[in-house]
């Protein structure tokens, strides 16, 4: 079961892919429900901003320190959930 962040994201994510459906119904629904995994590998290969500190490390702030942590735990999260996730979308999409 799902918390209410993680509801109310993949209700927001669910609008969004049938919206996205909508305007292009020539998508199938096989690459729009990839697009959970497309989007979770996107965050979890992604560099930016967390690179930049690499050549200059004095930029590195608090806030840049909870965005990194941040986005390793909603990464870690969404690939907990992805099963769950595929399914609601993949239902949604009937």
């Amino acid at each position: 079961m799902l918390d209410n962040s993680a509801e109310s994201w993949l209700t927001g994510y669910t609008d969004l892919t049938l919206a996205y459906q909508e305007a292009n119904p020539k998508a199938s629904a096989d690459d729009l429900l990839s697009s959970l995994r497309v989007g979770c590998a996107a965050m979890l290969c992604s560099a930016s901003p967390l690179s930049v500190p690499v050549e200059r490390p004095h930029i590195v702030d608090a806030a840049l320190e909870a965005y990194g942590r941040l986005r390793h735990e909603a990464a870690l999260m969404l690939l907990d959930r992805l099963p769950v996730l595929e399914e609601a979308l993949r239902d949604a999409l009937r």
